[in-house]
């Protein structure tokens, strides 16, 4: 998995890191909130308050050859809805458990526009090359990327447990 670059820090009550709390821009921070959340319950009485801190980055969406030569010809559509939908089953993996959520942030509807006309554009354009629709969406990707609600870490770095001073 790629990811975005921009490395935060998030705090886990667990070490397997399914949930967790974020983000933070320094590691600092993200132990302070892990202080401040967790609670005395949460361990057992001979265990010492902790947390697992990570610094990561968001995964990258990506749209490496969503079609080939066999899907698309001269007469080929593209339903901005279903190019979504395609992108986000070649993407799986960067959803909550509630997968896709749909895309975020003003301008969604204009967006997924925007992707089903230079779909059909690149189709046009090239006579039904694939490789050339396959460019016009990872383009397209990559100047929207923003807008896919991403919950899976890229590339994680500095994973440690902490032990907490809780904060009553």
């Amino acid at each position: 998995m790629r990811g975005d670059g921009n490395f935060k820090w998030w705090w886990c009550g667990f070490e397997e890191m399914e949930v967790c709390n974020g983000p933070h821009d320094t590691r600092e921070a993200a132990i302070a909130s892990a202080a401040e959340e967790r609670e005395a319950d949460e361990f057992e009485d001979d265990e010492t308050p902790h947390c697992w801190i990570v610094e990561a980055d968001k995964m990258v969406i990506v749209a490496d050859a969503l079609f080939d030569e066999d899907d698309v010809d001269a007469d080929s559509t593209f339903s901005g809805d279903r190019l979504i939908e395609l992108i986000t089953e070649a993407n799986e993996e960067a959803w909550g458990e509630d997968g896709f959520e749909g895309l975020v942030g003003p301008g969604d509807e204009a967006a997924i526009n925007e992707l089903e006309a230079a779909a059909h554009e690149a189709q046009l354009t090239s006579g039904g090359q694939a490789a050339c629709v396959n460019a016009v969406i990872a383009d397209w990707l990559n100047r929207h990327q923003r807008q896919f609600r991403v919950f899976t870490f890229g590339v994680q770095r500095n994973f440690e447990r902490v032990e907490l001073e809780l904060v009553a």
